[in-house]
């Protein structure tokens, strides 16, 4: 015999749905929200061997204005969007940094260093450290807000360059 569609699960059975494992119908697909990106806008001078909050200043996109652009450079979780979050971020330092000296980026979670995240790189010259990019994936509830931050040993003050620096994230779908 043949059993129709409606008795296999609860929900509306269609083309844009599927029938998941606890027998219900749901929306197929989904969309990474919410999701950011924020570069620096400006030159930012890093203090010798002083973890500072990357300002990100320059957003991207932000898809729920969950990213804070303006003051305090922070993602902050929505109500109702906990879960695994995928964030990605990196700077590069020009200047400064002498051979052998290393940069550092890290995230903050609730205004603690996050020391699972931390990357680090040594100067290639005499001339610049880059921190290519970095992920992160993280779960969070709501209200958790998470930050970007950077320290570098070269000794004195170095420069993070203008929209070489930036920090970025997205909810994860389906795990």
């Amino acid at each position: 015999g043949t059993l129709g569609t409606a008795r296999l699960g609860t929900g509306s059975a269609s083309s844009s749905t599927f029938l998941r494992g606890d027998q219900s119908w749901a929306s197929a697909g989904g969309d990474n929200t919410p999701s950011f990106r924020a570069t620096n806008g400006s030159d930012q001078s890093i203090s010798h061997d002083t973890w500072t909050k990357l300002a990100a200043d320059t957003e991207n996109w932000d898809t729920d204005s969950a990213y804070d652009a303006a003051t305090n450079y922070r993602f902050t979780v929505p109500t109702g969007e906990g879960g695994k979050y995928l964030f990605f971020y990196g700077a590069y330092f020009e200047g400064g940094l002498a051979q052998d000296k290393a940069a550092e980026v890290t995230l903050y979670i609730n205004n603690a260093n996050d020391n699972r995240c931390i990357m680090r790189t040594g100067a290639s010259t005499l001339a610049d450290s880059r921190i290519h990019g970095m992920s992160f994936p993280i779960a969070l509830v709501a209200t958790d807000y998470v930050e970007c931050y950077v320290r570098q040993h070269g000794g004195s003050t170095s420069t993070c360059l203008a929209n070489f620096a930036y920090f970025g994230g997205m909810k994860l779908i389906g795990i």
